[in-house]
């Protein structure tokens, strides 16, 4: 078995999640400044980080399941730290320390990227009740539309 490829895989998980939470602090700059066309790009390298996670988590897994095989490790360890920590001296040192240091700043950065998306949502539907509080004022009844009133 390959540490190094899994090792390599993991932190590449790392620098998507990184590039991931960059773009969630710019989406909330644009939000705030209504920038359309940069909320779109923004969004659409934001796809692209969550799908190139969503592959090198599957090789991931496949490359963990590899590791537990070889160095049979019960199949009902499901956790990627603890499989790393269980296997000992058989992965390189370098690799194993790592892993873990990329898993443990996986771990803070997908909080921070909970908080940022919270915190993006909460702008959205700021945004969202705005223009609907400006839809009703120029729709609203024929009495208190302001495209139907005389001045």
């Amino acid at each position: 078995m390959d540490t190094k490829k899994l090792t390599e895989i993991i932190e590449s998980i790392e620098q998507n999640i990184s590039k991931l939470l960059e773009l969630s602090v710019s989406k909330q700059k644009v939000l705030i400044q209504r920038n359309h066309d940069e909320l779109n790009s923004l969004s659409e390298n934001e796809e692209k980080c969550l799908n190139n996670i969503a592959f090198l988590t599957k090789q991931q897994k496949i490359f963990t399941e590899q590791l537990k095989e070889k160095l049979n490790i019960p199949s009902r360890i499901s956790s990627l730290t603890e499989v790393i920590e269980l296997s000992g001296n058989n992965i390189i040192s370098d690799h194993r320390i790592k892993m873990l240091k990329s898993l443990h700043e996986i771990k803070i950065m997908s909080a921070d990227l909970e908080l940022k998306n919270f915190q993006n949502k909460m702008l959205i539907e700021t945004s969202r009740t705005f223009i609907k509080g400006i839809i009703q004022a120029v729709r609203g009844s024929k009495n208190s539309s302001l495209i139907n009133r005389r001045m």
